[in-house]
């Protein structure tokens, strides 16, 4: 395990107002607001890795939009889909391998920061920054290490979670911690939407943490606590079960959408349930659990207590359309 000691640290101190060189990896939209706080802070953004570079700058591709964002910039990309040495050791994969950590110690940073990559780092390159890496995680650690923090806490039916930035090491999410903040969530939104919100909220903290780099390090406290885990949802455990509360099923929609989303079947067919919500007014139904209803052009199934009213599906090989829509086409069928 690489690590920076107390030693390590007090002992390469640099002055508050210097500026640091930072390398940046992260893929998704989430990545965005850190990487633009950290564009319009007083640091260097020297290099930006990336899972994939695109030939075309002006592409839609959502995995690409960081890069694609550095290359406006005129910021170095570089390729990087795995950072440490492959197992499979197929010429090819340690060929990139060795590339991309030769380009990431010629950019010679000072810390490398990491925002939803989905990419271990292996010694060698944990090693190269001064300072070595950071990364924002999107739970209270160490609660919901792993890749889908905020899908499980909405599954698990908590109100709130937070945010923490922590040292880098080998064992996933498992590094001292520098700042941690507490969020809300909204039973409003979806995960997808919650992660955005909170990516904004979380990177002008991010730019306090490097701006004070020195001090922080210093002041950092290993994680303490009970440890959990958030793997990516599964598609089977995203499978609706009608015959539980209603509570349960709803946090599983809003917890699994954008992706991979919580579905049934009916007629052999998936329907995905992108939006539900439990009815507004003092709904008294007999529904038995996965029974179907129509009423005032509103779309209800039933489930072990409360029925949920159906607001927006993706039907299998069809675009997304209100709940009443696709009622409506499912009684044609009949």
């Amino acid at each position: 395990m690489v690590a920076l000691s107390k030693l390590d640290v007090t002992t390469r101190k640099f002055s508050m107002k210097s500026s640091l060189r930072i390398v940046y990896a992260g893929t998704s939209s989430v990545a965005l607001p850190a990487l633009r706080c950290i564009k319009t802070s007083q640091h260097a953004l020297v290099g930006v890795l990336a899972k994939r570079v695109p030939a075309d700058l002006c592409s839609t591709d959502l995995n690409n939009v960081i890069s694609v964002q550095a290359q406006n910039w005129q910021i170095p990309v570089i390729e990087a889909p795995i950072l440490r040495p492959p197992k499979s050791c197929t010429k090819s994969a340690l060929a990139r391998y060795e590339l991309a950590r030769e380009k990431i110690h010629s950019l010679a940073p000072d810390i490398g920061v990491i925002v939803s990559y989905g990419v271990l780092l292996g010694e060698e390159i944990l090693s190269i920054p001064r300072f070595g890496w950071i990364n924002l995680h999107f739970s209270l650690l160490p609660q919901f290490r792993g890749a889908a923090p905020v899908q499980r806490a909405i599954m698990n039916g908590l109100d709130s979670s937070g945010f923490t930035i922590f040292r880098l090491e080998r064992e996933l999410d498992s590094g001292a911690i520098l700042e941690s903040k507490r969020y809300t969530f909204s039973r409003n939104l979806n995960s997808g939407e919650e992660i955005l919100k909170m990516a904004e909220y979380s990177a002008p903290f991010l730019v306090e943490v490097l701006d004070s780099l020195d001090s922080k390090l210093e002041a950092a406290v290993p994680q303490k606590g009970s440890v959990t885990h958030a793997p990516k949802l599964t598609y089977n455990e995203c499978q609706i079960d009608w015959t539980q509360n209603s509570e349960k099923i709803l946090r599983l929609i809003r917890a699994a959408n954008p992706d991979p989303s919580a579905y049934f079947f009916e007629n052999n067919k998936r329907i995905k349930v992108i939006s539900a919500k439990q009815p507004s007014d003092c709904f008294a139904s007999s529904l038995a659990p996965g029974e179907l209803v129509m009423l005032d052009k509103k779309v209800f199934v039933g489930t072990a207590d409360l029925p949920v009213e159906l607001v927006l599906l993706h039907p299998e090989g069809k675009n997304k359309m209100s709940g009443y829509a696709w009622w409506c086409g499912l009684r044609t069928r009949h």
